[in-house]
Parts: structure tokens; C-alpha cells; sequence
């Protein structure tokens, strides 16, 4: 090699390192030439997850892959979770894909010097229903800890949703009701218990007469209550006895008793009341006169204000009992409704889904339909819910940047009846596929 030739050499690598060097600072501290605007921009990144993590990155239809490897041509590509990198600003479509779940697609914009997120996304998966339970049912009776499900119909059916194993029980029952720490549940007049399925108690043998409109306490699974009469009596499971509480003079409608309160829904020609009686000092705490045409009952017997839900007029009344104005709450136009927390209600009529905050007063519209809704469960993840009409199971992504993702999980002949399992992780509702009706179970997460 000449003098000449190694002079040249030199004099490139100084020149390549004067060109190389800011190039790099800046690319490092987030610059990049930005063709269409023809000038440097500060840059901004993607921040991405899934649940499931590992699915393909896609930002305008190009799927990401490692820097070095686009250089050398090589395929490793990029999957969640994952940080991508001095990415000009402006709007792009990002979506993600996994084998086996619905896509999710979104348009999110880069700000120069700031991160974008998009961490909270769930993959749903792309399943068909598994029937775990043959026959035709209308109704499903999940228990307060979602370890159980039951099914009734022309027999009882129990449920275990950790293995979806089910056990029948020979008897049929209009009213189902489990024991707040559900292990035990009422068939009607019988007491069961989930250890042992054998009867425990034949309520119609303790009694002399008739009893009716029986109930569990609302905070202890070894106390029953029931009427004879109008009288209301409380039966021991541990000792085996009874004992009368209290007379009410008015017809019942409906009642609940948790703690050493008892509240109840009575009905007389002029109104139909709210009365709160202490049960232990046999003692009446307060009454709340309604219009006397509402349909009044209970709903949500753990939350911390009362719920009376007046069916026929579509009104949910939210009480404070021992508030000097008792009614906080009045919500028009429900057909149920369901507390996420303690703060925030979720409820829905026909066609529309709406949370309501309890400190605010305020109802906050999160979609509408264009079908009538059955039911509507918020999701574990707190950024989705599940909403089922007669024939379709559909997700709604809450991220209010760019459109409401929304899926059609499933879509079948019938649908009855559905529950969410308490992870989020199932749906399974009573339903009718092609001639099949039974009990399904859709796996979507």
C-alpha cells in the first residue's frame, strides 16, 4: 500500500468519524432524519403487552423485528413484551397476533420524547364451546367464591369449575340460593353441602307447619331463616333449634338478614316500605316509604349501600339507612346491575352499558348496541367487559384511544343464561348450538 492510498484511508476514517459519530449521539438520544419533514425529530417509543405475552408486533402492517437482524436479513422477530425504539412521530396502526386468538388492532399516536403505551391488551382466544352437561337449563346459580355452578332444571347438577366435573342430584327445585361462604346451598325446602352432597336438612321436617320464603343469613352459613305465618324464625344448623324473631303485621316482599340486622321490603294498600329491625333487641330502626306501586327486592346483599331494584319501573335505589336523607343513590332505567368495587357500579339496560361512580353521582356511558343485552360481566383485567345477547358472547376493549375494540367471541342458535368465572379466564352459559341444548363452557383466555 502506497503513502498516497493510506493518506486517503486516513483521511476517510477521520471524515467517516465526523459524520458517523453525531449520527449515532443523536440516534442514541432519540433523534432520527425524518424524510417527509426533511429535518431531524426527537422520536418517541412503544411500550407493548399482551396477556398471553408473546404475540407478533405489527406497526403499519410491517412485522417488527431485532435492528441487527434486518440488516443481515435475518427473520427473529419481535414479540411482547417488548420496547420499540426512536420511532418517528405521527399516527400508526399497531396490531398484535398470536396462533389460536382474535387479533387486536389499534391506530396510537408517537409524541416527540414520550413513551406510547399499549401494556394492558388481552389476546381472547379463538375457541369452540365445550358442552359439559347435556340437557335444556334457563337458569345458572354460581356460588359467592366461583368455585361452583349449579344447573336446574328436571335435576340439580353441581358444578366444579376447577375441573368441570359435574355431580347430579335426583330432585328438581324452582328456588337455588347458596350460603355466603358457599359451602352449602338451598334447593327449595333442602339444605346441601358441597363436601357431601348428601342431604344435610329437610327444612319441612323441623316444623310442626308450613314454612315459607327461606333465606340464609346474608354473613353466617349456619343460620337459616323462614316464616311461618308472619312470624320470622331463625334455625341453627350447628345446635339444631329455632327461634322465633320477630312478627310483621304487612305482607312481605321481600327480605335479607345480615348481622343483627334485618331489613325488609313490606307492603300495606297506602306504600310499599323499606323496614330495618334489629333483630337481637327485637326493635324497628327505621322505615323508608316508597310509591306503593314499586316492585321492590333486593340485589347485591354485599355491597355497602342497600340496593332495592324496582323491576317494573327499571329503577335501582341506592340507601344509606341511618343517612338523614337515606336515599343516595337513584338509577333510571336498569335492568340489572353488578358493583366492580365498592365505588363503582356497573349496570345496563336493553341497549346500553354504563358504570356509575358512588362518590361523583355520576354515570359515565361506555357502549351501545344495537341488539338486547342478557348480561354484562367487567373483566378481571379491568380494561374489557363481556357483554351476551340471545346469540352472541362479545368483548369491548374500555381503551378509549382510537375505536372500542370489540370481538364476536361466539355466536350460536340460543343463549340463556351465562357466568364469568371469577378469573376471567371462561364463559359458561346454558345455550342451544345446532339441536344441542346443555350447559357450554367457552374458554377465552
Amino acid at each position: 500500500m502506497t503513502l498516497v492510498t493510506r493518506r486517503y484511508l486516513y483521511l476517510f476514517f477521520i471524515l467517516a468519524f465526523f459524520i458517523i459519530t453525531p449520527i449515532v449521539i443523536l440516534y442514541a438520544n432519540g433523534y432520527e432524519l425524518s424524510l417527509s419533514q426533511g429535518r431531524l425529530v426527537k422520536t418517541g417509543m412503544f411500550i407493548l403487552n399482551t396477556k398471553p405475552t408473546g404475540a407478533k408486533i405489527f406497526i403499519d402492517n410491517k412485522q417488527q423485528q431485532v435492528f441487527l437482524n434486518k440488516i443481515f436479513k435475518k427473520e427473529n422477530f419481535i414479540t411482547t413484551p417488548a420496547k420499540i425504539k426512536n420511532i418517528i412521530p405521527g399516527e400508526y396502526t399497531v396490531k398484535f397476533e398470536m396462533e389460536g386468538y382474535w387479533p387486536w388492532e389499534k391506530k396510537l399516536n408517537i409524541y416527540p420524547g414520550q413513551s406510547t403505551y399499549a401494556e394492558d391488551v388481552m389476546l381472547f382466544k379463538h375457541k369452540t364451546p365445550l358442552k359439559l352437561i347435556e340437557g335444556s337449563t334457563k337458569e345458572l346459580y354460581p356460588s359467592n367464591d366461583g368455585k361452583y355452578l349449579i344447573s336446574s332444571n328436571n335435576s340439580i347438577n353441581v358444578l366444579n369449575q376447577s375441573n368441570d366435573q359435574y355431580s347430579p342430584l335426583n330432585i328438581k327445585a324452582k328456588n337455588i340460593e347458596w350460603s355466603p361462604y358457599s359451602d352449602k346451598f338451598l334447593a327449595d325446602h333442602k339444605i346441601f353441602d358441597t363436601s357431601d352432597l348428601s342431604l344435610i336438612v329437610d327444612l319441612d321436617k323441623i316444623s310442626s307447619s308450613s314454612i315459607s320464603n327461606i333465606k340464609w343469613d346474608k354473613s353466617d352459613d349456619n343460620n337459616i331463616y323462614f316464616f311461618k305465618n308472619k312470624t320470622l324464625y331463625r334455625y341453627d344448623l350447628n345446635n339444631k333449634q329455632i327461634n322465633e324473631l320477630l312478627t310483621i303485621s304487612n305482607d312481605i316482599i321481600d327480605y335479607f338478614i345480615k348481622g343483627n340486622n334485618a331489613y325488609f321490603i313490606d307492603k300495606n294498600q297506602v306504600s310499599t316500605t323499606l323496614t330495618i329491625y334489629d333483630i337481637n333487641g327485637k326493635k324497628q330502626l327505621r322505615a323508608i316509604n316508597f310509591p306503593v306501586f314499586s316492585q321492590l327486592k333486593f340485589i347485591n346483599y354485599q355491597s355497602k349501600p342497600l340496593n332495592l331494584f324496582d323491576a317494573s319501573n327499571k329503577i335501582l335505589y341506592l340507601i344509606d339507612p341511618m343517612n338523614v336523607q337515606p336515599i343516595i343513590g337513584t338509577i333510571k332505567n336498569v335492568n340489572n346491575a353488578k358493583w366492580i368495587n365498592e365505588n363503582t357500579l356497573l349496570f345496563f339496560n336493553n341497549s346500553e352499558i354504563y358504570t356509575f361512580d358512588l362518590n361523583s353521582r355520576n354515570s359515565n356511558l361506555l357502549t351501545r348496541i344495537s341488539e338486547p343485552i342478557k348480561d354484562v360481566f367487567w373483566h378481571p383485567s379491568n380494561n374489557y367487559i363481556i357483554y351476551v345477547t340471545d346469540k352472541k358472547i362479545n368483548s369491548f376493549e374500555l381503551d378509549q384511544r382510537d375505536k372500542h375494540n370489540s370481538i364476536e367471541l361466539m355466536k350460536i342458535e340460543n343463549i340463556y343464561s351465562s357466568y364469568m368465572s371469577s378469573m376471567g379466564s371462561s364463559i359458561y352459559f346454558s345455550g342451544k348450538i345446532g339441536s344441542q341444548e346443555g350447559i357450554y363452557k367457552l374458554s377465552i383466555q
